[in-house]
Parts: structure tokens; sequence; C-alpha cells
């Protein structure tokens, strides 16, 4: 018989945390096995198309993420890294960040200081915003932004003003 003090239950307890654990971050059976769905679409501002390079980020309650680079005409294409364009049907909130041109490296103050910036309008000193985006729409809870994303092909046209 195991008591709460002998070693055996100890190990016993550590395994099924470890076991727990492990469950948690692999997700459990591997994923999402219910409906699923496309979504492509076009990003205006005030009726043009956005910039390439915008970024568009879908992200569900459930804590399902995808997002899409905006091409030419303002078009994109949203998918959920290593799982691919399919994603989960439910509800989504929309954030659309516009691109930054030239860049910042990944590492020190710069990098840091943007990263951790409460001002969405902010952009590196290393580059500028490609297109003025409103700053309420790089954020999922100033956005505005939410969409049903259904089985199958889904059209989904962002038009921020």
């Amino acid at each position: 018989m195991l008591n709460s003090t002998s070693p055996s239950f100890q190990t016993t307890i550590r395994g099924l945390l470890a076991l727990t654990c492990l469950a948690l971050v692999s997700g459990c059976g591997g994923g999402y096995s219910g409906p699923q769905g496309t979504v492509t679409g076009t990003v205006t501002l005030n009726g043009n198309p956005v910039e390439p390079g915008t970024l568009v980020t879908f992200i569900a309650t459930e804590g399902f993420a995808a997002s899409g680079i905006v091409e030419g005409g303002g078009a994109y294409t949203v998918s959920m890294p290593n799982k691919g364009s399919k994603i989960p049907a439910v509800n989504y909130k929309v954030m659309v960040s516009a691109p930054v041109v030239g860049g910042v490296s990944e590492e020190g103050d710069d990098y840091e200081k943007y990263m951790g910036s409460v001002n969405p309008d902010a952009t590196p000193s290393g580059g500028q915003s490609a297109a003025k985006i409103p700053g309420k729409y790089s954020s999922t809870g100033t956005s505005g932004l939410s969409f049903d994303v259904t089985e199958g092909d889904n059209t989904i046209n962002i038009e921020l003003n």
C-alpha cells in the first residue's frame, strides 16, 4: 500500500503530473477534429487595397490562431502554423497590422521597446509603417472585427476605415 510519504507514491504522483502536462501541451489527441474551413478574402482601407505585407490574424476564444500575409490587390489567405489552410470552423476575432519596412533586428533595446510598446501605431526606429492602418485594428480587443468561419470555403472581405 502506498502512503503520501513513500518514495513510490511520490514517483507515481510525479509521473501522473508529467503525463498530465504532456497531454495539455500536446492538445490531448493531436488537435481539433471538428468542422474546418478555409479563409480567403481582401483587406481594404477606405475602399482601397491595403499594402502587401499587411498581417491579418484570426484568434478564437478556443485558443486557435491563424494568420495570413496580404499580397497584391489586398488579397490574403489564412493558415495555421504546421497545419495548412484548413482552420477550425468557429468564431474568430480579427486584427490587421500594417507591415514594417526597413525592419529591426530581433535583438537589442529597439526591438524590446517596439515589442513592449503600448502604442499600437509604434514602429521600430529602424523602419516605418508602409500603410497607415488605424491603430485600433492592431488588436483583437479594439478592432471590432469578428467573423464566423464555417465548414468549407469562406470568403471574408475586411473593410477598414
